[in-house]
């Protein structure tokens, strides 16, 4: 492995382990967005943390593993959406699971 894919497998990785955000500022260009603690853009009525749906949560912590302003807020909103979607049908797709 070479040194820089080392370095961005080890900065997702730490990336991966951050806590979602806490404060939201609204963007002052459009306020149906809202910039995180952590720098990230969220669509500001699906928050992290705030009811919006597991696979929303899990899908923002997915693309927080990407450093802030790489994935233009206008793509990031969509791939979000799709991911969670994606999510959402593997879930309901998938076998119950047994009660032992």
């Amino acid at each position: 492995m070479t040194q820089d894919k080392a370095e961005f497998l080890a900065e997702v990785t730490r990336r991966a382990l951050l806590p979602p955000p806490k404060v939201f500022t609204l963007d002052p260009a459009d306020d149906s967005i809202a910039i995180g603690d952590n720098g990230h853009a969220y669509a500001a009525t699906r928050l992290p943390g705030s009811g919006s749906g597991w696979a929303t949560d899990a899908a923002y912590q997915i693309l927080d593993c990407i450093a802030p302003g790489v994935i233009p807020v206008d793509v990031r909103m969509l791939l979000c959406g799709q991911i969670a979607g994606a999510m959402e049908v593997i879930a309901e797709a998938a076998p119950p699971k047994k009660k032992t």
